[in-house]
């Protein structure tokens, strides 16, 4: 028992804990990630002030009939949000297929009229598209070969893919626990990179006919849209979304006198047409989190986990056993090493508060 509680018996379990942070196995990794959601739902919940989803809901469908509707009812829908004082509206339903009903050249005219964003996208399949798919002018400094890769682009059908103001993409990347935490602002494909529909829908808010892209080695460094600003990215072009973040909800059957010139998300919440995405705040439809997406980055919110975390984190786990180790030497040293625990979760809390740094308290914790 004594070898145990030895000093030296603390170094050695300091050098394995070291040993299976470096490795980081999935354990680790989830339960790191799992303190982030505490972290960023910590704040409580903040209502957008601009961004807003209209919900094909239950109710909508009852007034319509039977779902898929005509393309026409689209067209009306879109006609309606823009009387009603839209700013700009996401139509985040994807129609690669033409409409059973021949529909399509309403709503397809209804877009050179008024602005639409669509969604579109990205595929491993090896598909051969037989026109290409939508993307507005870029400009990447470092080259195009990074990001998150996939094999092409399924684009809308033709006339809407040449209609639309903007077409963005909308697949998520989830973490290893299957929890979407990070959202891609661009993607690459055959060769090209592609925008995500949040940075699209900033685009064509911002009257820009393109978007910029930063590479440094291989790894995304930021994207940027020239009359919005720079929006900092990690390596595979992935910004961390601010779940607090929610956006003022609608039923497309009841819509508000005006939207005072916000952005207007349109999608499905009536039963059995669309499934939730598991996020830092719980199972939310997908234009649900293309809303938090834009209202964190319209909100200067930049949520980040520093190039230098690491380092950070391994430091505070050396110093603080080996202090613990000393202190304990003495009468009531214990409270000091208890309140080096306490000091890795304050520290870890204040950064994210005050500079919205993610860095990990409870490895350093246990260790």
């Amino acid at each position: 028992m004594k070898k145990l509680l030895s000093p030296w018996m603390a170094l050695i379990t300091l050098v394995l804990m070291i040993a299976i942070r470096i490795a980081d196995p999935s354990f680790v990794e989830s339960v790191r990630l799992r303190y982030f959601d505490q972290l960023i739902t910590s704040k409580g919940t903040t209502v957008s002030e601009q961004i807003h989803v209209v919900n094909i809901d239950d109710a909508y469908l009852r007034q319509k009939g039977q779902f898929p509707f005509p393309r026409g009812e689209y067209a009306t829908l879109v006609a309606d949000l823009y009387s009603h004082g839209a700013g700009l509206v996401v139509f985040n339903i994807y129609m690669p297929e033409r409409d059973r009903f021949g529909q399509d050249n309403r709503f397809s005219q209804l877009m050179t009229e008024v602005p639409v964003v669509l969604p579109q996208t990205a595929t491993t399949d090896n598909i051969k598209n037989t026109y290409p798919p939508f993307r507005p002018g870029v400009s990447v400094i470092g080259g195009e070969n990074a990001g998150v890769n996939y094999g092409n682009i399924e684009p809308n059908i033709k006339e809407y893919n040449n209609s639309a103001a903007g077409i963005g993409i909308v697949n998520t990347l989830p973490e290893i626990d299957g929890v979407t935490r990070r959202v891609p602002m661009v993607v690459q494909a055959n060769g090209n990179l592609y925008p995500s529909i949040s940075l699209e829908t900033l685009r064509v808010a911002a009257g820009d006919p393109s978007f910029q892209v930063k590479v440094n080695d291989g790894a995304i460094d930021a994207v940027r849209i020239p009359k919005f600003g720079k929006i900092q990215t990690d390596e595979l072009g992935r910004i961390w979304v601010d779940g607090s973040r929610k956006p003022i909800e609608h039923s497309a059957a009841n819509l508000p006198k005006t939207f005072n010139g916000g952005i207007v998300i349109v999608g499905l919440t009536a039963k059995g047409l669309n499934n939730p995405v598991a996020t830092s705040a719980g199972a939310v439809y997908p234009h649900y989190l293309q809303a938090a997406v834009l209202d964190t980055v319209t909100s200067g919110t930049v949520i980040s986990r520093p190039w230098w975390s690491d380092f950070a984190e391994l430091s505070f786990m050396v110093v603080a056993v080996i202090l613990s180790i000393y202190l304990t030497r003495f009468k009531h040293g214990y409270i000091f090493a208890i309140g080096l625990g306490f000091l890795a979760y304050w520290s870890g809390f204040q950064l994210f508060v005050r500079s919205a740094y993610l860095l990990d308290a409870v490895f350093p914790i246990l260790t």
